[in-house]
């Protein structure tokens, strides 16, 4: 399933995902657009890829919080 955001050549966003044992939020701009999503992993996740179409993409700050609840 792919879902994509049309920002209309924005110069910076502010992207927030959230990932739980069985799914993913995403929030851009805070919350001006949001996504959510059901997965279902079969292993641990090791990695989180952003990409761009069309275009480069620079990550200013960045930082991945786990939580144990």
């Amino acid at each position: 399933n792919q879902q994509e955001f049309n920002l209309q050549a924005a110069n910076k966003v502010d992207l927030r995902i959230i990932l739980y044992a069985s799914s993913i939020e995403s929030f851009l701009n805070e919350g001006a657009y949001a996504v959510t999503g059901l997965i279902y992993p079969d292993k641990v996740c090791e990695e989180i890829i952003l990409f761009s179409l069309g275009g480069a993409i620079q990550v200013k700050n960045s930082y991945i919080s786990a939580s144990h609840s």
